[in-house]
Formats: C-alpha cells, structure tokens, sequence
C-alpha cells in the first residue's frame, strides 16, 4: 500500500489570466423547495480521505417526493446577492452561504410565499453568471436553514414595493455547484 500524503489533495493552486473575465451576480430565475420534499440529496465529489469538494457529481440528482417540485421566484439580479463566510473553529469550520434575493412586487402570491418560506427551511438553487447552479443548503445541516421574508410597499410614487427573502444555510463549501438534471421536477413557468 502507497503511503499517500491525503491531506494534500484538497490544496490547489489558484490561477488568473489576465484579461479572463469572471462575471459577479446571479440569473434572474431561482428554483427553490421544502427540504422535506426531498427524498435523497445528490452526492458530492470528495477526496479520498472522505472531504466533501465544492460539487456534486455529475448525472447525481435531487430525488424529491412524487408530488413536489422545484419552485421558481424571479428576482431582481442587481439587488440580490450571494455570499460565504467562514464559522466555527479549526479542526470543524464550516461555511455560512447566505442569499438575499429581491423580488419585484408585493402581491398577494409574494405574501403566501413569505408564509411559507418563512416557516419551512428551504433548499434554494441559484443559477450564477457562467451558468452553474449553486446549492444554497444542504443534507448534513438541512434544519439548519433559515429562511426570513420582509416586505416593503415602498414609499409613494418614487419607491420600490419588493418582497426580500433571506436565506442562511451552513455547508462544508462555498455553494457546491449542482451538475445533475432539474427538468422532471421542475414547475413550468405560466
């Protein structure tokens, strides 16, 4: 038996080229569901000491029950943002991935999906500029999501009514890239 040094796999250099563009922000589409609806999660790519890399394999896809699907929530990509922080301590940090996604309006569907969200950890699906889905939530820490909802009419003519959902989920990385199939679980757009 080779006697592999396994703490090395996970260390990469991180190159640049100069002149190679890495485009910020999100789509305007986010897909999103009850954890509880799902029934098997996809698996992460690890290394071969067992850590958890930022990707789920290939062809590896969320299984959710016979009668759900994944819900859509058009956004407004310039006021909604995505970010990762580091929490815990050293040997078990993990990372805090957050969302605040910005929906245009205030209606009547916007306020029973605050009611919702607001009362069910969701699992949401982010689609980033280069055209990977990112996972915001996972299997290990799926009670742990907390959504929050605000809603603001705006103030007269010159304001802006918008309903913002807040998303804090703990994971091992930031926002695992999601590679498997979405199409059979997936509400159509009306």
């Amino acid at each position: 038996m080779e006697n592999l040094n396994l703490c090395d796999i996970v260390q990469e250099s991180l190159e640049w080229c100069e002149g190679q563009s890495s485009f910020a922000g999100m789509q305007r589409r986010v897909l999103y569901t009850a954890a509880s609806n799902i029934l098997s999660w996809p698996e992460r790519e690890k290394t071969a000491s067992g850590t958890e890399l930022a990707a789920y394999k290939k062809g590896s896809s969320f299984v959710l029950k016979a009668d759900k699907k994944w819900y859509y929530i058009d956004i407004l990509p310039l006021k909604s943002t995505s970010t990762s922080e580091a929490q815990g301590e050293l040997p078990s940090s993990s990372q805090l991935n957050k969302l605040t996604l910005v929906h245009p309006g205030t209606g009547e569907k916007s306020s029973n999906a605050a009611a919702y969200i607001n009362n069910v950890p969701c699992v949401f699906l982010v689609e980033d500029m280069d055209g990977n889905w990112r996972v915001c939530g996972c299997r290990r820490w799926a009670g742990e999501i907390k959504n929050t909802v605000a809603s603001d009419w705006g103030q007269g003519s010159a304001g802006t009514a918008q309903t913002t959902i807040s998303v804090e989920a703990p994971d091992t990385t930031p926002f695992p890239v999601y590679k498997g199939d979405l199409d059979d679980d997936l509400e159509e757009a009306a």
